[in-house]
């Protein structure tokens, strides 16, 4: 089995390709990739990724629809068939489900499942190509939080205090708090509160919480009281606190950190309103966004290439080292990439360094065309730029590359500069690689052999 399927071949000629292909596949987590032949049902090429996955060897597994199948609980298949059947019939119904298999352990692996139908020009399904993805994490993690929630609701369902009883504590609290009634009015308050807001007891067992709102706030709160009070949803979305103003008895705002409780009693529904004086936090804040304003613009001049406005190389090193470590603890693939301009020289010893200078810049810009959100493309030299490719594959990054250079020979420049052409060199994380310097010195290796072998060339070293 160690010569390469002539599916897997297929695959790769197709990726450079069909554009459609490609997005997919950028679009995608690579943990797993799939390709099947309708055409002949027995024969589907599964990557080595998924195998893994499950705790088998890849290249004990066969390439048939079946060894899969075998293992997958058989609830799930029956939707995956399901939503198979309803894409071949119509391409805009998505193939895409989370579905349980059976580890080699006897443990259950969730797996999101997603596909595309590779299409002759008559329209009619021909191959299946499709991507896997490992939730099994997530899914055990909702499974905890879920068992947390029951056990929070269990606990505040014992602890919950009957207000007479509690008028101890409730005085003795060390922030302003209101019980208020269904129609807004304060039924009861602390002493907190009256310092807090400037009235006396009196004056505030006599105020609706709406006299307390700024003059803005007015006209819409009495609705937003009701809607507290009458919606479940409203409520769970209020659970948390918040920043807001309260009008002290001398017209002015303080800022305060507001919490909401609704509360049945045998009065009828109440509301528990708590109340902390957010006034020093406020000046701290505002001192903090201030510094960190200072901070990221002297960040992003230490960070940031002056004539591209790509990241410098400082920042490159510090995303690898970054990324390196993140991948390699939750078995992610990396790739890097590093890219010289052809005969950059000659461009400036022909045209000068003004030329030159336009030519880095138009190349920097058509370069970000392809950069996706989490890649990191960055100017590291003269002409010689790194692209960081987190949760990519070799083969996707090789699949890039050419793009990248293709689209660079193509480019028009201004003052008759001609046809620019590009060398790169890519490498993906190993098992042997002990830091990101490995890496980016295989990238540095490949790319080397390129500009060796003709240049206008993409190289790899796994």
């Amino acid at each position: 089995m160690s010569k390469d399927h002539y599916l897997k071949s297929e695959l790769y000629r197709l990726l450079k390709t069909e554009d459609t292909v490609f997005d997919f596949l950028q679009k995608g987590s690579l943990e797993g990739v799939w390709y099947w032949n309708l055409e002949k049902p027995e024969d589907e090429w599964m990557s080595p990724e998924f195998w893994k996955i499950l705790g088998y060897e890849p290249d004990a597994m066969p390439h048939t629809p079946s060894s899969w199948q075998s293992i997958i609980n058989q609830d799930d298949l029956q939707i995956a068939i399901d939503n198979f059947e309803k894409h071949l019939q119509d391409e805009n119904h998505p193939y895409n489900q989370i579905v349980r298999y059976k580890h080699k352990n006897n443990s259950t692996v969730w797996i999101h499942c997603r596909g595309i139908a590779i299409r002759n020009k008559d329209g009619k399904p021909i191959r299946m190509l499709g991507a896997h993805n490992d939730i099994t994490k997530l899914k055990q993690l909702e499974e905890i939080n879920k068992r947390n929630l029951k056990a929070v609701d269990e606990l505040y369902a014992t602890a919950k205090l009957d207000l007479e009883e509690a008028e101890d504590i409730f005085k003795n609290l060390p922030d302003a708090t209101l019980l208020v009634d269904d129609c807004g009015y304060i039924n009861k308050l602390n002493h907190q509160a009256c310092v807090l807001l400037g009235y006396t007891e009196k004056e505030l067992l006599c105020m609706n919480v709406d006299d307390l709102v700024p003059e803005n706030y007015k006209k819409n709160h009495p609705k937003m009281r009701q809607e507290y009070l009458e919606s479940p949803s409203t409520r769970s979305m209020l659970k948390s606190s918040r920043i807001i103003s309260a009008q002290h008895k001398n017209r002015s705002f303080v800022p305060v950190e507001i919490k909401l409780s609704s509360i049945k009693t045998r009065y009828g529904q109440r509301v528990l309103v708590s109340l902390r004086d957010f006034t020093e936090q406020s000046k701290l804040i505002e001192s903090l966004k201030l510094a960190l304003e200072q901070n990221r613009s002297l960040n992003k001049e230490a960070s940031i290439d002056s004539l591209t406005n790509l990241k410098n190389r400082r920042y490159f090193e510090d995303a690898a080292l970054r990324e390196f470590s993140n991948c390699k603890r939750n078995n992610i693939e990396l790739s890097v990439a590093i890219i010289d301009i052809d005969y950059f020289k000659k461009v400036n010893d022909k045209f000068g360094h003004i030329v030159g200078d336009n030519v880095l810049k138009s190349i920097s810009q058509e370069l970000l065309k392809y950069i996706r959100v989490g890649d990191v493309l960055a100017r590291i030299g003269g002409e010689e730029f790194a692209i960081l490719l987190p949760s990519t594959s070799l083969l996707a990054g090789e699949v890039l590359m050419d793009r990248l250079r293709t689209a660079i020979s193509e480019l028009q420049f201004e003052d008759n500069v001609g046809t620019i052409t590009i060398s790169a060199g890519l490498s993906s994380m190993s098992l042997n690689d002990n830091g990101y310097q490995d890496i980016i010195k295989k990238a540095d290796d490949a790319l080397y052999e390129a500009k060796q072998n003709g240049r206008n060339k993409v190289v790899t070293k796994a």
